[in-house]
């Protein structure tokens, strides 16, 4: 397979176009603004959906137009309703089983400074929540499509299989921008592994699956750190000083 100027441009796009949105509409800006206006931290989930099912259908659009399969990105499930509906199930155990997450009183501030520089992403209401959880199953489904599908796809049409992966998740990793260094890294890693099942299975399913359980996991247990904060806090005596 060729690349045709439809997948160059839509590769521009995606490999150039993700990580700098994520740096102009990300880091120390978006961290202000959620600290000075917590309520629009539900409008960045929905823009976040929305945007990464819109980059989605361009890339579903252009296979169509070009012909191509989509077994070619990983998406050969997609034909079989019972792996479509095992993912969906996955993912509603996953939300449910959350709410069994615990953290000992102990450990909180332990926590507390694991989630410091995502702070301003955690859900801190039901109604965010919700997002929160719209939002952990679009990125396991999306971006999966977008970096370990279709850019590692058109990436191999020029460099070998090692340098592909690399390159690819330096830009999943570049596109986490907004959570700092050590949460791009920890993406980066995944995103490798996440190569690793693509490659072993011939399918993006596993990847999806291991995302989505992943995010939800880490934002539920989030939340779960500020209820108990709030808790805390409650608790607390007046000041008298």
């Amino acid at each position: 397979m060729e690349s045709t100027i439809s997948y160059i441009l839509l590769t521009a796009l995606l490999g150039l176009g993700l990580p700098l949105y994520s740096l102009l509409s990300g880091g120390k800006r978006l961290r202000r603004l959620l600290e000075q206006y917590p309520a629009y931290r539900k409008l960045v989930f929905r823009q976040s959906i929305i945007f990464q099912w819109v980059m989605v259908a361009l890339i579903l659009l252009a296979m169509s137009f070009e012909g191509d399969p989509l077994t070619a990105i990983g998406l050969g499930f997609l034909s079989k309703p019972v792996w479509v509906a095992g993912l969906l199930a996955l993912t509603a155990l996953g939300i449910w089983g959350a709410q069994f997450i615990s953290i000992s009183t102990s450990k909180l501030p332990k926590v507390a400074a694991w989630y410091r520089d995502v702070l301003h992403l955690i859900p801190a209401n039901r109604q965010e929540y919700a997002w929160a959880m719209a939002l952990s199953f679009t990125a396991g489904v999306c971006e999966e499509i977008i970096f370990r599908g279709f850019l590692f796809w058109q990436l191999q049409q020029y460099i070998s299989l090692i340098p592909a992966i690399v390159v690819v998740n330096l830009l999943f990793a570049g596109s986490h921008y907004g959570t700092r260094k050590r949460n791009m890294l920890l993406a980066f890693l995944f995103g490798v592994v996440a190569s690793g099942l693509f490659i072993w299975t011939g399918e993006l399913w596993a990847a999806m699956a291991a995302h989505i359980l992943i995010d939800v996991y880490s934002l539920s247990r989030g939340k779960k750190m500020l209820d108990m904060q709030r808790a805390q806090a409650a608790e607390l005596p007046p000041d008298e000083g």
